[in-house]
């Protein structure tokens, strides 16, 4: 048999009564704390104290014993205890590497990203460009396509450039095998310790991921499962050798 419980509104003289205490939590802030919605605005109504909810009991985290992602320098030595990393070093405000200035910088990104010109359409436009400076000391930004985009893979920030491998069958092929087995077919990726270290030199993901396997127990002393660092297979295989 269903309960015909209902909750009570915590405000003295209201007659309301609840289902939940979502439904009583939504009727008080409708109703008792907009004065433009109590029955007598003049009188202003105190706020009732709520009941707490009790605190619960912090989880227990188990570190791995081995694998204890200690911070080291930059040549792989461990600091000491309680010892600082060193600052990270910070570009200068005129640093455009790999680009030669802001202007070259600026050119690509419009070329490329903003408008996403054809290769044939930057050879023309950096040729007409080289023609409006002819017999000065400057030049256009870019030789060709090929030396802006040369230019673009060879910075070291923002995305890990993509790779192409190509595969299909090594066996030979019969002639009047289907024509999936006598196709090369173009496998596109991203280096995956590229990906990585991109990852852990980003400053915008410091604390925001575990370096090493951990076993998270609740207050019931159950294994709690959140992410790769808290599975079985971080902790069993990721081993030192």
């Amino acid at each position: 048999m269903l309960s015909s419980y209902r909750l009570p509104c915590l405000v003295s003289g209201c007659p309301s009564t609840f289902k939940s205490q979502h439904g009583r939590t939504y009727h008080f802030r409708t109703f008792h704390t907009n004065s433009n919605l109590q029955a007598n605005p003049g009188q202003r109504q105190s706020t009732p104290e709520l009941p707490q909810a009790p605190q619960q009991q912090r989880s227990e985290r188990i570190e791995h014993p081995h694998l204890t992602a200690l911070p080291c320098d930059a040549d792989g030595n461990f600091l000491p205890p309680g010892a600082q990393s060193t600052p990270r070093a910070l570009a200068s405000p005129d640093d455009w590497t790999p680009f030669e200035n802001k202007v070259q910088f600026l050119v690509a990104d419009l070329l490329y990203r903003r408008v996403e010109m054809s290769a044939a359409n930057i050879d023309l436009l950096m040729e007409l460009w080289g023609l409006s400076v002819e017999g000065s000391d400057e030049s256009s930004p870019f030789q060709n396509h090929q030396h802006l985009h040369a230019t673009i893979d060879s910075s070291a920030l923002g995305d890990v450039p993509w790779k192409c491998l190509i595969t299909g069958f090594s066996e030979d092929v019969a002639r009047d095998a289907p024509s999936w087995k006598q196709t090369d077919y173009e496998v596109w990726y991203r280096d995956p310790d590229e990906v990585v270290r991109t990852m852990l030199d980003n400053p915008g993901f410091n604390g925001q991921f575990d370096f090493c396997p951990y076993v998270e127990l609740d207050k019931d002393r159950k294994r709690c499962w959140s992410n790769v660092m808290s599975a079985n297979i971080a902790w069993y295989l990721l081993r030192l050798d």
